[in-house]
């Protein structure tokens, strides 16, 4: 039983590597080779107990011990037949309480306790028991009903106690935090599985990603469906832990957006798969051999999900799509995620302003691109009391902008005369010609990769450029000068490009577009998801995140 609590307490710290301390006094006792199982070992040992809720989640069954003269959780010690620790738990309460029908509520999914404690006992004189240390080791259940037979023996009383009004008991208090850290952690799974209830396929994927933390429910998730041959990240928006942990699980391919426009740097990775394939794409990373692919490889290559406008607009952009392309680029279940990047690009270039001692708010704005992002660029700017110049292409844009409240005037125009400029086409808002009618002292910020949203090839050869934050780089000349955040990437991407849970509406329209692709015969061309299965995804994301359960 020590190799089982050992194990557990390793798995444990996984998710609370914060208590490694704390747990010291068990964990150096592992290593003496003594059991801390026997309750006959007074200097500790191990007991478990049962956090148990209501059938409803809203009230927490508490019992009156007689020892220690308070309402604690059930619980007790570790009898030699009990096979684990969990056994040893499960047993317990059933005898204390008189539940036999009880869910293990394990939000880890592998039966690792929601809190271990250490807490001292006073000394029995009865038992002839000194004072000593119970290392308690606290499991969740569900109960499935309200009804219980106390052990008399040692207990005195219960009651369903909601969970707002337990007070004064700071274990319970923590293990509570706990119990909702683990749950919103686990609420994507969760949703992703409602989503996508079908079976493995033999089919494969190659996944062009962000590598933010939102991505490993995703991956996870796309991997229930086939079997993921490799991971393209998308460079500028790798998260080190991130990418540790993807590693792990999938194979990293060392390709990159440039690469990929010769057909022969994945035509390799295509061939020794034994599976048809999907191409999952951001930005158009697939676009220039996509054709090409299919050609080589006709009975293997199924079609391509894209995700975003500006990988869309490069798919429109060729002569002929000899494959099926779902695009999310411009589902209703983007819009939030859209919003949000938008409020996160305001957020973002405000915090790194201010790293130069520069509030924009004293600066005249101007948004180039008036979509979706540049909209809520737009729309967050009005928030500060700040009435942005907007310049579109689309003259319907313009008047959609003018509607909103903002100035609308010509790209020379917002060039001269702005402070900082918000870049939000996804394709080339600033050209080579561009960066020489910028007003002197002008911040450039971007939603989206360098490579797609200006032209910096020739910068260089024009410009000397220095350094002068962490975040911020200056280019200069005799005729102007100015300052680009981020080397033209998304600025958004240095503070984690947070959108919250909106993110895993757009991510399973994806899951359900490989789907389609996978399981369908699919026409050539540029499709989307139909919208009664959008509306699916919509009221299951408000189940999981945005409602409280009824169950």
């Amino acid at each position: 039983m020590n190799q089982n609590a050992q194990e557990i307490i390793e798995e444990y710290l996984n998710f609370f590597p914060k208590e490694q301390r704390r747990l010291t006094g068990i964990t150096e006792r592992f290593p003496l080779g003594k059991s801390i199982v026997s309750r006959t070992d007074f200097i500790g040992h191990i007991t478990v107990s049962a956090l148990v809720f209501s059938p409803d989640k809203k009230n927490v069954l508490l019992i009156y011990h007689k020892q220690l003269q308070k309402f604690l959780q059930p619980g007790g010690h570790i009898e030699k037949f009990d096979a684990s620790l969990f056994d040893a738990c499960c047993r317990e309460l059933r005898e204390e309480t008189g539940l036999q029908d009880i869910k293990s509520l394990d939000l880890t999914e592998r039966q690792i306790p929601i809190d271990i404690d250490i807490h001292s006992i006073p000394a029995n004189k009865k038992k002839n028991e000194p004072e000593h240390f119970h290392y308690d080791f606290c499991f969740v259940f569900v109960a499935q009903s309200t009804e219980i037979q106390i052990q008399k023996e040692e207990v005195t009383d219960y009651k369903w106690t909601p969970l707002g009004e337990v007070t004064g008991n700071e274990r319970l208090s923590n293990i509570f935090q706990k119990v909702n850290l683990l749950f919103d952690q686990k609420k994507p799974m969760i949703f992703f599985r409602s989503i996508i209830e079908r079976p493995y396929q033999d089919v494969s994927f190659l996944v062009v990603t962000h590598l933010l933390k939102d991505r490993p429910f995703f991956l996870e998730a796309l991997s229930s469906l086939g079997n993921i041959e490799g991971i393209i990240p998308k460079p500028n928006s790798i998260n080190k832990e991130v990418l540790k942990a993807i590693s792990d699980r999938f194979p990293i391919l060392p390709l990159t957006k440039a690469s990929l426009y010769d057909v022969n740097m994945l035509s390799p990775y295509i061939e020794k798969s034994k599976n048809r394939i999907v191409l999952l794409d951001i930005g158009g990373y697939f676009a220039p051999i996509i054709n090409e692919l299919k050609e080589q490889f006709p009975e293997k290559i199924i079609g391509v999900v894209e995700d975003t406008e500006n990988g869309y607009q490069k798919y429109v952009a060729l002569s002929s799509l000899n494959v099926p392309l779902f695009s999310v680029a411009r589902s209703v279940l983007k819009e939030n995620e859209d919003f949000l990047v938008g409020e996160s690009v305001v957020f973002s270039t405000d915090a790194v302003l201010r790293e130069y001692n520069i509030l924009f708010d004293y600066l005249q704005c101007g948004v180039i691109g008036y979509g979706k992002i540049g909209k809520s660029i737009t729309f967050n700017l009005q928030r500060r009391n700040i009435k942005p110049y907007v310049y579109d292409m689309r003259a319907t844009r313009e008047v959609e902008a003018v509607n909103n409240g903002c100035y609308v005037t010509s790209k020379k125009h917002l060039l001269e005369e702005s402070g900082i400029i918000f870049c939000a086409t996804g394709n080339e808002s600033l050209s080579t010609n561009d960066f020489t009618s910028l007003k002197n002292g002008v911040f450039i910020t971007s939603v989206t990769s360098s490579d797609d949203e200006m032209d910096l090839s020739s910068l260089e050869k024009i410009y000397a450029k220095q350094e002068v934050t962490t975040h911020i780089t200056k280019y200069y000349n005799d005729n102007n000068y100015f300052y680009l955040v981020n080397k033209g990437n998304a600025v958004n991407f240095i503070h984690g490009a947070v959108v919250g849970s909106s993110i895993f509406l757009v991510q399973a329209e994806i899951l359900l577009c490989v789907l389609e692709l996978s399981q369908k015969k699919c026409h050539n061309g540029i499709q989307e998801l139909h919208y009664e299965k959008r509306d699916d995804i919509a009221e299951k994301w408000l189940q999981v995140f945005n409602r409280t359960s009824e169950e």
